[in-house]
């Protein structure tokens, strides 16, 4: 079966005094139909870039190269602009942390779900309307027919997002792409999208790319995560494997950053370099506290280290040659 989403040699750049920078390098990864993938790293690490890319979404003078072939035989890269408007809402969805920026403030939320439903789904008027009211009862919204009726401002943070929730699913996509679609929110407010989330895809059958900085939210909803640092994959891997036996020293730095029960964060320490200033080897290896002297000067493919997990790390290049 042709994976719904491949992803091949993916680069995103932008240009600079000095040349073109990329913020993602030689991105490669597949996402099959209903399931859900976690895109995890710290800010600055290129996921929201993959995630805009995915849709064609990057704006100029930045630009996308590589390969991202839709079921198996669209390139989007190369798409025509007609088909692309069609993709996007109907087939790709995509959620943003803040609502609020996303929602248009002269609009009743009622009204801009209908609207996606009028432009995809060939409904009008009252079929439309009457389809968009059905989804915020879906995302359990009281009232649904009074609140469609009311503008952004006039709901809370956790109400926008499940609006922005209801307008992604409406026209029942393929793939979504939640960028952070929690961090704005309260813990308990967290869970809930999470579940609401989980709901939705098991009712619809759609895949999930969830992009997040958070190894509790990745943990809680995905069963495939991708760890990016630098604008690079070091590890990939299930969930189940990934978080309980981390292979790449970052992916363990992150988890240990952690607040649990009865332990002290540990902080990982310095700062993710600037795209423009990337070390040399592994873009890591400065902050590592198992680097030695090759990683400084070659960069680290990914190696496949057994079941699902592959991680791009000298070290466990070593480990397995010495077994």
């Amino acid at each position: 079966m042709d994976s719904l989403l491949k992803v091949s040699d993916l680069r995103v750049s932008f240009p600079s005094r000095t040349g073109w920078v990329e913020v993602v390098s030689n991105l490669s990864f597949q996402i099959q139909p209903s399931e859900i993938v976690g895109l995890v790293g710290e800010s600055g690490s290129g996921k929201s870039m993959t995630g805009l890319s995915l849709m064609r979404l990057i704006a100029p003078p930045g630009r996308a190269q590589g390969s991202i072939l839709w079921k198996g035989s669209e390139e989007i890269l190369t798409m025509p602009p007609r088909r692309l408007r069609s993709l996007r809402g109907a087939e790709i969805a995509m959620i943003f942390q803040d609502p609020f920026t996303s929602l248009n403030p002269l609009m009743t939320v009622g009204a801009q779900i209908a609207e996606n439903v009028q432009l995809h789904q060939n409904l009008k008027g009252k079929a439309a309307w009457n389809q968009a009211v059905e989804m915020l009862e879906r995302v359990h919204l009281p009232s649904p027919e009074t609140l469609a009726k009311r503008y952004p401002h006039q709901l809370s943070g956790g109400q926008r997002q499940r609006v922005m929730i209801a307008m992604a699913f409406v026209c029942q996509p393929a793939l979504l792409i939640a960028d952070e679609p929690t961090t704005a929110l309260d813990v308990t407010l967290q869970v809930q999208i999470l579940a609401l989330l989980k709901e939705l895809r098991d009712q619809f059958k759609t895949a999930i790319l969830l992009i997040s900085h958070d190894f509790g939210v990745i943990g809680a909803v995905c069963q495939r995560v991708m760890v990016m640092y630098a604008g690079r994959l070091v590890e990939t891997g299930s969930a189940r494997d990934t978080l309980s036996a981390p292979l790449h020293p970052y992916t363990q730095a992150l988890l240990e950053s952690l607040p649990t029960p009865g332990a002290i964060p540990q902080p990982i320490p310095g700062q993710p370099p600037e795209p423009s200033r990337r070390p040399d080897g592994c873009a890591f290896h400065p902050r590592c506290r198992f680097a030695f002297d090759r990683c400084s000067q070659n960069t680290p493919a990914l190696l496949q280290l057994g079941g699902e997990q592959q991680a791009a790390c000298f070290l466990r290049e070593r480990e397995q040659k010495h077994l």
